[in-house]
């Protein structure tokens, strides 16, 4: 799934963070079919503070996953 990419790549920022002693707070974008992944993996992790999406992909897998 789009969105198990987006969440691999979120839970290595937030190693990195947690590594320099950062708070781990973060903001995700994306564009088409990865605005999809962008708001499924905010749903999934609550360390996702803002969300910036454009053009909007949506499919009934997108939708049923959320």
């Amino acid at each position: 799934m789009k969105w198990d990419d987006a969440l691999g790549a979120i839970a290595f920022v937030e190693d990195h963070l947690e590594s320099q002693g950062l708070p781990v707070e973060l903001g995700i974008f994306g564009i088409s079919r990865g605005a999809g992944a962008a708001i499924i993996a905010a749903r999934r992790n609550p360390a996702i503070k803002a969300i910036l999406t454009d053009g909007l992909f949506s499919s009934d897998m997108a939708l049923e996953a959320s």
